[in-house]
């Protein structure tokens, strides 16, 4: 029998979108409540219409400041009066005046730039088109082969883009480009070249939400039935598929590495499955007359599945190597490094700890230690080579920062001002094989009284399945080497990635339930 279908749906965002998306982006996000101070406003500043302020506000706490002021005014004899009910009143800890929001160019004293979120007027609900086409066929009374293709396209969905984005490498100097040091990087050079600056000189990040991103699935299908015979029935699915999208994420949107170019965040998605294989299988044990029914009853459960990697990708949360200030935006997506080799080398990491790196001038901290495996006082020959290819400045940046390699393949930061082409889903992680299984017995007191025990052991085989480095958090947290040290090293099981199902990874579990039915 031959089947096809398709449908169309359309996309209805909530209101939390907008309201605060990933409790950061959102209306919550526009300071119109804030006071505008710039060099052509004055020391005063112009006082915002409006009285909404933003999410966080740092308020200063140094010597001389209100807040300073204020709790070393808590003095004893106030406390204790204010504990008695006495007339003697300690002044505010935090002043009104401390948390006075302001918006400005960030040059000489002027105070930083706010950051502010902005909808294209264009925006309209995003959709998605599905289509299937399958084949059934009967090979047996009990069993059936169904075969099908399934695709969806996702078209003008919702993303996130900074249209106030500084131009690259404003923020560096020539010489700061040659030193590759990505910390000397100035905000106030980037703030000059923002395109809004001329206009919004007290503005920042703009992100603005758009119909920008696109997702594509597709996949061939395979099921395998085999109702009861012989006692035995069975189920076996098989799939090879490929997704790709702009972003995945069910929950937060994230600003590209580079807004002005959106579309290379296109990639593999991180939940990218090239195969997948499934076995569901049960077998009743012949029945035999016996006391208190022990012979009878008993059945065996099974569930293989087997999966191909998923893809992950480096991105630093750190450095700006960009000159763009992207990498401090309210939610970015990271910056990318540049690869060179095999990217099968780096592929499938291990428990045994993280990858050997060269640290430059120190830059790189693994181990917890600030170490690296490769002590030479010049960086690797791969390294060397791979970034004399891309020009000075990666030169500059690899000597300055170090790299990553394995054999000849070799992980290194992009020059200054640029952004490196290791892109979304370089990499795969590691395979899954999980095997789980059960044991059940079942007795029949009366027609309508019967009890079941079951036996169910998740992972049986124990086999050691390693989440993916990119599974938990923001895509970059374990590349981000200032905080994540231990790169490279999966060196945990999904259950402790927050992945709490049992039969998804974790180490053997065994579960023993008994169940009356009545």
């Amino acid at each position: 029998m031959l089947r096809a279908g398709s449908s169309v749906l359309y996309e209805l965002l909530p209101m939390q979108t907008f309201v605060g998306n990933g409790q950061v982006l959102g209306l919550t996000q526009v300071p119109t409540g804030a006071t505008i101070v710039t060099k052509a406003t004055g020391p005063a500043g112009v006082p915002g219409t409006g009285n909404m302020g933003v999410i966080t506000e740092a308020i200063p706490g140094g010597s001389g400041s209100a807040l300073a002021t204020a709790w070393g005014a808590q003095t004893a004899g106030c406390v204790a009066a204010a504990e008695t009910g006495g007339t003697v009143t300690c002044p505010t800890i935090f002043p009104s005046s401390a948390f006075s929001i302001q918006c400005g160019d960030g040059l000489g004293t002027d105070p930083q730039p706010c950051s502010t979120m902005a909808i294209n007027p264009n925006f309209h609900n995003g959709y998605i088109v599905y289509w299937t086409v399958g084949l059934q066929q009967a090979i047996t009374n009990n069993l059936t082969l169904d075969v099908g293709y399934v695709g969806t396209h996702g078209s003008e969905l919702p993303g996130m883009v900074d249209i106030n984005q500084a131009a690259p490498g404003s923020g560096f100097t020539a010489a700061q480009i040659a030193a590759g040091d990505p910390s000397v990087v100035s905000q106030a050079a980037e703030q000059l070249t923002r395109p809004l600056y001329s206009k919004y000189p007290y503005l920042s990040y703009v992100d603005e939400l758009a119909n920008i991103d696109r997702s594509n699935y597709n996949a061939l299908q395979a099921t395998l039935t085999q109702r009861a015979w012989h006692r035995w029935n069975f189920l076996a699915g098989y799939t090879y598929s490929h997704a790709l999208d702009n972003l995945t994420s069910t929950t937060f949107m994230q600003t590209p590495v580079d807004s002005t170019q959106a579309q290379l965040q296109y990639g593999d998605s991180d939940f990218d499955m090239k195969q997948r294989f499934t076995l569901t299988a049960s077998y009743a044990l012949p029945d035999k007359k016996s006391p208190g029914q022990s012979l009878e009853g008993w059945q065996v459960n099974s569930v293989v599945t087997l999966q191909t990697p998923m893809p992950w990708t480096a991105d630093d949360q750190t450095d700006d190597f960009s000159g763009t200030g992207e990498v401090t935006n309210l939610y970015p997506y990271g910056q990318f490094w540049n690869f060179s080799g095999n990217p099968s080398d780096f592929d499938n990491p291990q428990p045994s700890g993280p990858y050997p790196c060269w640290k430059g001038k120190g830059k790189i901290v693994v181990n917890g230690s600030g170490t690296c495996s490769i002590t030479s006082v010049t960086a690797p020959t791969p390294c060397m080579n791979a970034a004399t290819a891309l020009g000075a400045a990666t030169v500059d940046a690899l000597n300055s920062v170090g790299c990553f390699v394995i054999n000849n393949s070799v992980l290194i930061p992009p020059g200054l001002g640029t952004d490196g082409e290791a892109r979304r889903g370089t990499f795969r992680g590691t395979h899954f094989r999980n095997w789980d299984m059960s044991v059940q017995k079942n007795w029949k007191f009366k027609e309508r009284l019967n009890a079941q025990f079951r036996a169910e052991f998740f992972n049986i085989l124990n086999h050691p399945n390693f989440f993916n480095l990119n599974s938990i958090g923001k895509a970059g947290d374990l590349f981000d080497y200032p905080n994540k040290p231990n790169f490279g090293c999966s060196c945990i099981t999904p259950d402790q990635t927050g992945n709490y199902v049992v039969g998804t990874g974790g180490a053997r579990s065994i579960q023993l339930g008994l169940r009356l039915i009545f």
